[in-house]
C-alpha cells in the first residue's frame, strides 16, 4: 500500500504536510510559535500519488470496537493530529451514531500550536462536520463535554447546551501542591476526580 500521511489548510491558504510540521515542528523556538491562521480541514494525501487528496479505509477493527463500545470518550490530545485524523475516515460517525451510549469529549487543559484560534465551541463544530452522517444532530455524537473551569481556552456552556443539546460538566484543576516540581503552574485533570466525573455521566 501507499504510505501516506496528513494534511492541514488554513483559512489563509497555507498548507502544512506531517503532524510535525502541524503540531510541533522540530525547529528553534520560531517554529513553535502560534499558527498564521487557523485551521479550515484536515485531510490525507499519499507522496506515491503525487501527493493528491485522497480517503484512506478504516481499520475495520476500529469500527468493531466501537460498535461494542458501552462508552465513546473523546479524549485529551492534540485535536486536529490525532482526533480529527481519526474521526474524519469514512464509517466513523455513523458507527458512533447508531450507538446509544454517553458519548464525552473530555476538553484539553490548554490551547496549543494547532488550536490557534479555536474556542470549544468551534472544535465541537469540526467533529460534527467531520462525523455528520444521515442528518443527525451533533448530540448523536457528542452527548457530554468535561472541561476545566481554569483553562484558557474559550468556552460558552450555555450556548453549547442550547444550540448543540451536549450536557457540559466544569471541573478544577489538579491542585498546585499535588502537581510535580516545576510544573505547579500549569493546569492538569485530577486524574480521580476525572474518572468520578466520567461515570457520573455513565
Amino acid at each position: 500500500e501507499s504510505p501516506m500521511t496528513i494534511a492541514a489548510e488554513q483559512f489563509d491558504g497555507k498548507i502544512l504536510i506531517e503532524q510535525d510540521e502541524i503540531s510541533h515542528p522540530k525547529g528553534g523556538k520560531a517554529d513553535q510559535a502560534p499558527l498564521s491562521a487557523p485551521i479550515k480541514r484536515l485531510y490525507y494525501v499519499s507522496p506515491h500519488q503525487g501527493s493528491g487528496e485522497f480517503m484512506p479505509a478504516v481499520n475495520p477493527n476500529v469500527l468493531k470496537a466501537i460498535d461494542s463500545a458501552d462508552t465513546i470518550i473523546y479524549s485529551m490530545g492534540s485535536f486536529w493530529t490525532s482526533q480529527m485524523a481519526s474521526l474524519i475516515l469514512r464509517g466513523v460517525g455513523q458507527h458512533i451514531q447508531a450507538k446509544e451510549v454517553p458519548k464525552v469529549k473530555i476538553e484539553n487543559g490548554k490551547l496549543d500550536r494547532e488550536t490557534t484560534g479555536l474556542n470549544v465551541m468551534g472544535e465541537l463544530t469540526h467533529m460534527y462536520a467531520a462525523l455528520f452522517s444521515d442528518n443527525n444532530p451533533i448530540d448523536r455524537y457528542i452527548n457530554n463535554l468535561i472541561y476545566l473551569k481554569e483553562s484558557n481556552i474559550p468556552i460558552d456552556t450555555s450556548l453549547i447546551e442550547k444550540y448543540y443539546g451536549i450536557n457540559t460538566h466544569g471541573m478544577n484543576k489538579l491542585e498546585s501542591h499535588f502537581m510535580p516540581e516545576g510544573k505547579e503552574n500549569e493546569i492538569w485533570y485530577d486524574s480521580i476526580e476525572l474518572a468520578r466525573k466520567i461515570i457520573e455521566t455513565l
